[in-house]
């Protein structure tokens, strides 16, 4: 007797964006809605018709078909984004249905499954508004995650003229900054609906800029690596900002080798904006592993993911002990397997430094909550606060005599609570809706408790993106 195969769930109600053609009546003006002259926003004395009833779904490809959705998009190549792809698309998607996702996606999505029928996933390039339907718009915008990663902007013109917009976005996974929310305040008017990454939707989660990360990290290693910096220095500060477990001292020297190897810890694709610029900043060339060369090597020239590492021609070597940078998978970043690793390079190197680059460990490490501040003073705090970073976090931990050191930085892919609160605040949003940490009804109360907070200040209009 077969076994019945399982039945596949139906796809979650947070992934399907739908336009509605049924009359629209008493929908609300968003308060502080602002008119630009050239659309309406949506009136509610007004009853408008749209054109249109359509669905489309959002990193939903492991889930039981669905008899109206023909339109999928795939926000970045993440697995647990486009889990459930397979070689033949019918299997994970309407079998008629089509995948739209950015260049480096697409190549990407064919390079790992090796896809039947690429001709049904549409690569459309950032900025470009695209039709998928009569009147139904949508465009992608970097969002500053992984190489070819997306937010999406739908618009939906209809009424008289097509004079009035209905606009959606959907952020997928995404690091805000300041550029991208400027571009989001100057190009659209509103957004009648934000499907939110609220990944680091809590006060906990500060920590610094992602471009000042990469930065302070590129200087700390050329002046380690170039000029010797901390080298006469013996550190016996107690280690409090970051993560520095006990290694073996370094044995006499008895040969001159090349002074440091550099590892940083990846995903299958994340994470490379930092490698590269320490490669830019020490002139080296870099070594990954095999399948991680194969997955690079299907972006690294697109202008897609150049136009986002200032044009820096990163330069692959097949030659571990030619390269001072290597990019190793995160499971490795662990005492015991960094020794094991570096076992293999001590012939070549003195000393190795590993980078742990990531968001969870930092939780509440760069700023001190008081448990009786109220969400108001809390959300005040967090937006009038920047954190600093720079060469004293090294400092703090560096020990120019051991082998191998290991520090966690502050560096995320995601958005920190205060850039959630400032893209929250700034943009015109009638409904934000989380789509992570949806697992229990605590966590959402909690979330929901801000979003509030966050229409309360986004009235107020006192902040500008100039406090971002």
């Amino acid at each position: 007797m077969k076994r019945s195969k399982r039945s596949k769930r139906p796809i979650p109600w947070f992934k399907i964006l739908t336009f509605n053609k049924q009359k629209l009546n008493n929908i609300e003006n968003p308060q502080g809605f602002k008119n630009n002259g050239n659309e309406q926003t949506l009136d509610n004395t007004e009853e408008i018709k749209t054109c249109g009833n359509y669905k489309v779904a959002v990193d939903s490809f492991c889930y039981a078909e669905h008899k109206v959705i023909s339109k999928y998009f795939l926000s970045h190549f993440h697995a647990d984004h486009y889990m459930g792809l397979t070689k033949n698309l019918s299997n994970c998607i309407y079998s008629k249905g089509l995948i739209y996702c950015t260049g480096i996606t697409k190549k990407l999505i064919i390079a790992k499954f090796n896809i039947t029928e690429p001709e049904r996933i549409i690569s459309v390039p950032f900025y470009k508004k695209f039709e998928i339907y009569p009147n139904l718009i949508f465009t992608f915008l970097p969002a500053n995650h992984c190489p070819g990663s997306a937010i999406i902007v739908f618009e939906y013109y209809h009424g008289s003229n097509l004079a009035q917009v209905y606009r959606v976005l959907h952020t997928g996974d995404f690091r805000a900054n300041k550029k991208l929310l400027q571009y989001l305040m100057e190009k659209f008017n509103s957004f009648e609906k934000v499907y939110l990454d609220t990944t680091y939707l809590n006060p906990n989660f500060f920590f610094p800029d992602q471009e000042l990360v990469v930065k302070e990290c590129g200087d700390f290693v050329d002046k380690v690596v170039n000029c010797n910096l901390f080298s006469n220095e013996i550190q016996q500060k107690k280690i409090t900002d970051f993560t520095l477990v006990s290694y073996p001292l370094l044995k006499p020297e008895s040969q001159v080798k090349k002074n440091y190897l550099v590892v940083i810890g990846s995903y299958t694709i994340g994470k490379e904006r930092l490698a590269i610029e320490i490669c830019k900043r020490i002139g080296s060339k870099l070594y990954v592993n095999p399948y991680k060369r194969k997955i690079l090597k299907t972006f690294i020239d697109d202008c897609e993911f150049k136009g986002n590492v200032d044009n820096f021609k990163l330069e692959l070597s097949t030659d571990p002990f030619n390269c001072q940078v290597h990019l190793i998978p995160m499971q490795i970043l662990n005492y015991h397997e960094l020794m094991k690793y570096y076992k293999s390079y001590e012939s070549t190197f003195e000393k190795l430094i590993a980078f742990h680059p990531t968001g969870w460990n930092f939780g509440n490490k760069f700023k001190q909550i008081d448990p009786t501040s109220s969400l108001k003073e809390i959300l005040n705090k967090t937006i009038t606060q920047k954190v600093s970073f720079g060469i004293e976090h090294f400092r703090k931990q560096f020990n120019s005599n051991r082998v191998i050191q290991l520090y966690k930085i502050p560096y995320s892919e995601h958005s920190s609570f205060r850039e959630l609160t400032f893209f929250s605040i700034l943009l015109n949003i009638r409904k934000i809706i989380p789509t992570v940490n949806l697992h229990n009804d605590q966590t959402i109360r909690e979330m929901d408790q801000w979003i509030k907070e966050w229409k309360i200040i986004h009235k107020s209009f006192i902040y500008s993106i100039d406090d971002f």
